[in-house]
């Protein structure tokens, strides 16, 4: 397999690393953002978020520079790269945007970049087979609606992002499906 970590430290190095001042106004406006919950939900009566959770490249400090000061925060320079490479690296593209099977095992000690899905191993299906069979207890027990149902509990949420009209069903951005509305 092709070794492309230069290319991509070069990649970082020049395009990725944010100056300390602008970290600080991102911190600002996530500090805001937090405030501003805080205050409507206890405004409206609710209880205050027991914390907030880092995630994405936010967590990772991997934020990506724009030339127009927008940032995604769920970008990273691995992922740039990539998507700028991906006829040069056609293998490292598929792992990273490729469509995931259904199943993933991976020996995280012999295989540290979990390149070899063990899953399709017939020698690894016992395995395979009992790591389900704890997983489906936990989300059992946990009372999760992807295991217990009801298993289309997600689509009574509000949807706040993109829809895409294709997919079919309630798609109105901001609004309730009212197909899970308490009926008067």
């Amino acid at each position: 397999m092709f070794d492309c970590s230069k290319d991509i430290l070069a990649y970082h190095d020049d395009e990725v690393t944010l100056p300390h001042a602008e970290r600080t106004n991102m911190r600002g406006r996530r500090d805001a953002n937090r405030d501003r919950l805080k205050k409507g939900l206890k405004d409206k009566g609710k209880p205050a978020p027991r914390e907030f959770a880092r995630q994405g490249s936010y967590a990772m400090k991997t934020m990506v520079q724009h030339p127009d000061n927008d940032y995604d925060i769920d970008d990273g320079a691995t992922k740039r790269y990539l998507l700028a490479h991906r006829d040069r690296h056609p293998e490292q593209f598929a792992l990273g945007f490729g469509k995931r099977p259904g199943e993933e095992l991976y020996d995280i000690q012999a295989d540290i970049a979990c390149l070899k899905n063990l899953a399709v191993d017939p020698a690894h299906a016992g395995t395979l087979a009992e790591l389900g069979k704890r997983l489906t207890a936990e989300l059992t027990a946990q009372q999760d609606p992807r295991v217990v149902g009801p298993y289309d509990i997600f689509d009574s949420y509000p949807r706040i992002s993109e829809m895409r009209p294709e997919l079919g069903g309630f798609a109105e951005r901001g609004k309730y499906n009212p197909k899970y509305q308490a009926k008067p």
